[in-house]
């Protein structure tokens, strides 16, 4: 698929908005569902000559060409088909990162038109080759008036609804492009959210993603930064004491509020990447692993022995489900762990009963919080019973996950030599 991003008369794709040009974050997102090439079209050659150094130098691997430069045949360039979809984005728009991925669907198969819920057009196509010149050419001037073709063209519409309320907002001067720069950051809110998170550390690491966007520092640095603070908070647990204790889960609280950042940038500036997401997940649990054994060596050094046993019984068991966790993400080539953690298709009751209790109360934001507040009080040691709760709760859930896909298997195989 490729996609074409359309330069009206009065557009400036060169405006900044987040940390991206418009041109390279609308080409980002037309990379994201699924378009391989990708190319700017304006009017006029005047537009296009005018354009052409500044994209080109931004965007090496993306044409700039005008209308009547584009290829005489039917396909978009020469070596496309014309039967090829296309996706046709506008190049002074701010999409959500949720509305384009629609088109990109593996169930879209006709030609379609993006519209929100009172029916207002996004400015997103996804057209056949064959009639995208036809399109554009009844449009040269204005996005009403490419709407205006799509709509005589009767391409079906399909209707968009994210869930923070918007899906597109196109950018024109100061004032649209900080809005729609609030937008994108108000995005990188999740549902998933827990509690501590929501009310304390998004807000912080959010100031911080701001003013961070536009320099150099990618989600990847973020990540290792907190793989940093992660032994960090580990090496002052040892030491034991209450103020060294203190100090290690006050650099604890610091990883788990900075561990938002990363996926901030990343979200924001179209810059996930498989070795970001698995930077991501292994510094969480580098960093668990590291403040939680050095609790565990310090409790049984001050005394606490049952406590200090709970701890490694519950990181040994959180291991065997790291096991689990990471081969299934090695067989999916991929590093987010909600791909991992979500139920599988035909789980018993127990096992959405455990995800459940685990996205409840073990969000990471939140047993992170506890063990400071517990340090705070003096009592950090009573959170390795909490680690043991934990540990049990998804190895169990490991368990029980791979039950169910070994009775799933099986089914399946009585079903296939039913009907052979």
């Amino acid at each position: 698929m490729q996609a074409v991003l359309w330069i009206g008369p009065d557009a400036d794709p060169l405006r900044r908005v987040a940390g991206l040009s418009l041109a390279a974050r609308n080409e980002r997102v037309a990379r994201s569902a699924g378009a391989q090439r990708v190319f700017f079209v304006c009017p006029s050659p005047t537009r296009a000559a005018e354009l052409r150094g500044a994209l080109v130098s931004e965007l090496p691997d993306c044409p700039v060409v005008s209308l009547d430069e584009l290829p005489a045949s039917a396909s978009v360039t020469h070596d496309s088909h014309a039967d090829e979809d296309v996706l046709l984005l506008c190049a002074h728009a701010v999409y959500h990162p949720e509305a384009v991925a629609l088109l990109a669907a593996p169930h879209v198969r006709e030609v379609s038109s993006l519209v929100d819920a009172s029916g207002r057009a996004l400015g997103a196509y996804r057209l056949r080759a064959e009639t995208l010149r036809e399109v554009l050419r009844r449009g040269a001037g204005s996005l009403t008036e490419v709407e205006r073709a799509v709509t005589d063209a009767r391409i079906p519409r399909q209707e968009v609804a994210t869930g923070s309320g918007w899906s597109v907002i196109p950018v024109g001067d100061a004032a649209s492009a900080r809005l729609a720069a609030d937008k994108l950051w108000a995005a990188c809110r999740k549902p998933v959210d827990g509690l501590v998170s929501r009310n304390l550390n998004r807000h912080i690491s959010l100031w911080i993603s701001r003013r961070l966007v536009d320099t150099r520092i990618t989600p990847n640095h973020i990540s290792l930064l907190c793989i940093g603070l992660g032994l960090a908070a580990g090496a002052l647990a040892a030491q034991g004491g209450y103020a060294w204790i203190l100090a290690g889960a006050a650099v604890f609280q610091l990883n788990s509020i900075v561990d938002g950042i990363d996926g901030e940038l990343a979200r924001v500036k179209w810059a996930h990447s498989r070795l970001g997401e698995l930077l991501d997940s292994v510094g969480d649990n580098l960093a668990n692993f590291c403040f939680f054994g050095a609790l565990a060596w310090a409790s049984w050094r001050g005394g606490e022995a049952q406590s200090a046993l709970a701890g490694v019984a519950g990181l040994g068991l959180w291991s065997l489900y790291l096991v689990y966790l990471y081969t299934h993400l090695y067989r999916l080539k991929r590093g987010d762990v909600l791909l991992v953690t979500r139920p599988a298709q035909g789980a018993s009751g127990l096992v959405v009963g455990l995800t459940r209790l685990g996205r409840t109360l073990l969000r990471r934001d939140s047993f992170v919080m506890l063990t400071f507040l517990l340090a705070l009080a003096g009592a950090a040691h009573h959170m390795l019973v909490v680690v043991f709760l934990g540990g049990l709760s998804v190895f169990s859930y490991a368990c029980a996950s791979l039950l169910a896909a070994s009775r799933l298997l099986r089914a399946r195989r009585r079903a296939s030599r039913a009907g052979a």
